[in-house]
């Protein structure tokens, strides 16, 4: 099928079998981009279409695409590595292993391109996951130590670094999902238990650990996504059993009174992907598991706009342009190859991008990509520009609204 019209151009990634997941315009204008699991992270001149910052951090899988962290500046990258190792004892292969985790979070300053010390846990404990803070003082990760095979695996533990001296603070047991507040002041921390077996609780934090409020609880569930909107009024999050053919439900809070405003059930058994908020709260959006997108009037609490794209899977990222007028959602074709490991990029069907205009009624544009997987994606801050994550690359196509064209031979 033909590339859209608006095609502009397309960065290459050193790895063609890397996707490029996370994708985000800094301050400056500069975009950055991370690929999985080549583990290379990227800085490119738009303008000039000039690579101008390359760091290679370890290749491999992770506990998710989304590892390349960096604050709000784009000043620093953090990497959490899963140090994960399995002992077995070569004169009994019968004999139970061990699994040991040592990861740690490397640190990069991405002005020089040089490496800092890295961040590291307490011995017999290792990194599998972490979030920075906006102004990127504090850094929240989730450990796990090592267990014998057979057993249970002890509860993972979640701290708060400060990043210039590497102080800790215990934010308690389990997996947990942090939102921060614009100024970096509160934490916003969604704790489940055994990864949502036993229950789940969003608690707000300070900036030096101390607990402040315990904004809900929830039993048998799990909170996940916590976000708050761009006015830090708001905050939603997504409670759910986090199994993909059970339902679940987004809820929203008025933080200012710690009381639910808004709940917007799935509607089917099938849970949520990451949500998104327009830049002015009024909307919220998500994708899910049923392959469609909902969005929400969140004080009218109605849906003001749903489409299902029946036969592709919903990226996980959604982004609102800076105006709040047009929504970006990234899809895949699903396809046989979806079970082979590793497939070859240009054996997948092209991804799309399907372009919500809010200010008007009839279904999204659908921007057909190059081959290869739906990754990242994101609007330049003037909103004529979406960088769209692909397979060995990321794309630029040009979405002002004086283009109307959408594919070409």
């Amino acid at each position: 099928m033909p590339v859209s019209s608006r095609l502009i151009r397309s960065l290459p990634h050193p790895d063609r079998t890397a996707s490029a997941w996370r994708v985000a315009f800094t301050p400056k204008g500069t975009l950055f981009v991370s690929g999985y699991p080549s583990g290379v992270v990227q800085l490119w001149d738009v303008r000039s279409a000039k690579e101008v910052r390359r760091i290679e951090s370890p290749r491999g899988y992770r506990g998710s695409a989304d590892y390349a962290l960096t604050p709000d500046d784009f000043s620093t990258l953090y990497v959490p590595i899963d140090g994960r190792k399995v002992n077995r004892t070569p004169s009994d292969p019968k004999k139970p292993y061990t699994i040991e985790y040592d990861g740690n979070v490397l640190v990069w300053d991405l002005a020089t391109g040089k490496s800092r010390p890295a961040i590291k846990p307490k011995p017999g404990y290792g990194v599998i996951a972490a979030q920075v803070s906006p102004d990127g003082k504090r850094l929240i990760t989730v450990e796990q130590t090592g267990y014998a095979a057979g057993t249970d695996a002890p509860p993972q533990q979640i701290r708060m670094y400060d990043t210039a001296t590497a102080k800790s603070w215990d934010l308690g047991a389990g997996y947990g999902m942090a939102a921060f507040s614009a100024d970096s002041r509160r934490i916003y921390l969604a704790r489940s238990a055994n990864h949502g077996s036993v229950g789940a609780s969003l608690i707000v934090f300070d900036s030096e650990g101390k607990q402040l409020a315990t904004l809900a609880r929830a039993k048998g569930s799990s909170f996940t996504w916590p976000i708050l909107s761009p006015d830090g009024k708001r905050l939603c999050i997504e409670e759910s059993t986090r199994r993909i053919n059970e339902p679940a439900t987004l809820r929203v809070l008025d933080l200012a009174t710690g009381k639910e405003i808004a709940a917007f059930p799935s509607g089917g058994d099938f849970p949520f992907l990451k949500p998104a908020f327009s830049p002015d709260g009024h909307f919220l959006a998500a994708g899910d598991y049923n392959e469609q997108v909902t969005i929400w009037d969140v004080e009218k609490k109605a849906v003001v706009r749903k489409e299902r794209f029946a036969g592709k899977g919903m990226g996980l990222t959604l982004a609102f342009s800076p105006d709040g007028t047009r929504l970006a959602v990234p899809a895949r074709v699903k396809t046989e190859n979806d079970r082979t490991r590793d497939p070859d990029p240009l054996d997948l069907p092209q991804p799309r991008v399907y372009l919500f205009d809010l200010t008007r009624e009839g279904p999204a544009e659908e921007i057909v990509c190059p081959h290869g997987w739906a990754g990242g994606i994101a609007f330049s801050a003037d909103g004529k520009t979406l960088a769209v994550g692909g397979a060995g690359a990321v794309h630029l196509f040009d979405v002002s609204r004086e283009r109307k064209g959408v594919s070409r031979p």
